[in-house]
C-alpha cells in the first residue's frame, strides 16, 4: 500500500525510450532504428519477458535490433518482431579480438574491486568471506570475489582511473561493432546494464558517431557493488529515487540526466485498466481479508546468506 500510495512511481520505460528516440532523431528518415544491448542472461530475460520490447516492436516508425550473448534469444526476438544480432564475446570471434575481450574483462574485475574498496561497501567485503563455490559463481557474473583482483593499491583512486582508461583504450576501434553500426545506422543506443564490460565497444562506437545513449539500471545493487559506470549515457532510467540518489552519490551523475521510471520486472509498462482491492485479491488467493500477512521473498544463497536469520 505504501508503494502504491502518493509516492508510487508508475513505470513508463517504453514512453521514455520513445521520447528519447524522437528527441534524438528528429529530422531523419521515417523509420528510426534503435540498437538495444542486453549483455547478461537476467537482463535479457527481463526485457524480453515483460512486454516492453514487444510494445516497441509494434511501433510503425521504429525498427529495433536486439543484441544479446545467447543465440537462443534470436527466435524469441524474431517472434516479438525484433531483429537480433549476436553480442561480441570471447568465443566465436577472431583471435585478435578474443584477447581484447578477455583483457577487458580482467581490467573490469580489477576496476570493480577497487571501486568497491574505495566506497567501503560491506557487501563486497562479505563476498570475500563466502565459500569458494559461491565466489566462483559470483566471478561468472562479473563480481571480483577474490582478493587478488585488488592487488596492488586496492583503495587507490589513481589506480582505478588508470584501469578504466586502459579498458577504454582496448575498444577505440572494433571492426565487428563498427560494421553493425554502419549497417543499421541507429538513432539511439540503449544499454541494459551500464556496468558490464561487454557493452563498452558498443557505447564507444555510439559516442564516436554522435549517437545518443540511453542507459537503464536493471538491478537494485548495480549503482553500488557492481562497479563504476563503463558507459556515459545521455539519459539514465532508474527504478526509484533511492537508486537515482546512488547514481549521483557514487558515480557523480547529474540529477537532470536521471529519470525515475519504476522497475521493469516489477512495475507494468502501462497502467492496468483495473486494480483489485485488497479483499478481492486475498479471496482470489484463498486467504481471509481479516488477517494481516507478511510475505518474505528469499534470494539465492550467494545473495541472501543471512536471510534465514531475518526470517527467524
Amino acid at each position: 500500500r505504501r508503494r502504491h500510495g502518493k509516492d508510487r512511481v508508475q513505470s513508463r520505460q517504453a514512453h521514455h525510450l520513445l521520447r528519447a528516440r524522437r528527441a534524438a532523431a528528429s529530422g531523419m528518415a521515417t523509420v528510426k532504428r534503435i540498437i538495444v544491448v542486453l549483455p547478461g542472461a537476467m537482463v535479457a530475460r527481463n526485457w524480453l519477458s515483460t512486454g516492453l520490447l514487444e510494445r516497441l516492436a509494434r511501433e510503425p516508425d521504429l525498427a529495433v535490433t536486439l543484441v544479446t550473448a545467447d543465440d537462443k534469444d534470436a527466435d524469441v526476438a524474431r517472434r516479438l518482431g525484433l531483429a537480433w544480432e549476436p553480442m561480441l564475446r570471447a568465443s566465436g570471434v577472431l583471435r585478435t579480438l578474443q584477447w581484447r575481450v578477455k583483457a577487458s574483462y580482467l581490467l573490469h574485475l580489477a576496476s570493480v574491486f577497487r571501486f568497491n574498496a574505495i566506497q567501503r561497501f560491506r557487501g563486497a567485503q562479505q563476498r570475500l568471506r563466502q565459500s569458494r563455490r559461491l565466489r566462483r559463481l559470483a566471478l561468472r557474473d562479473g563480481v571480483p570475489a577474490y582478493a587478488i583482483f585488488g592487488w596492488p593499491f586496492a583503495t587507490s583512486s589513481s589506480a582505478l582511473s588508470t584501469l578504466l582508461s586502459l579498458q577504454k583504450s582496448l575498444w577505440r576501434t572494433c571492426a565487428p561493432v563498427a560494421r553493425l553500426f554502419d549497417r543499421i545506422d541507429p538513432a539511439l543506443l540503449v544499454v541494459g546494464h551500464m556496468q558490464n564490460s561487454f557493452v563498452l565497444p558498443y557505447a564507444l562506437a555510439a559516442k564516436a558517431r554522435g549517437i545518443p545513449v540511453l542507459g537503464a539500471i536493471g538491478s537494485w545493487d548495480q549503482p553500488t557493488t557492481k562497479g563504476p559506470l563503463v558507459v556515459h549515457a545521455d539519459r539514465i532510467l532508474a527504478q526509484s529515487r533511492s537508486v537515482a540518489g546512488q547514481l549521483q552519490r557514487y558515480h557523480g551523475v547529474e540529477p537532470e540526466r536521471v529519470e525515475v521510471t519504476g522497475w521493469l520486472q516489477m512495475d507494468p509498462p502501462v497502467r492496468p485498466s483495473t486494480v483489485s482491492d485488497r479483499s478481492d485479491l486475498l479471496r482470489s488467493l484463498g486467504l481471509s481479508p481479516r488477517h494481516r500477512y507478511i510475505l518474505l521473498g528469499s534470494s539465492p544463497e550467494r545473495l541472501g546468506h543471512n536471510e534465514p536469520t531475518i526470517a527467524r
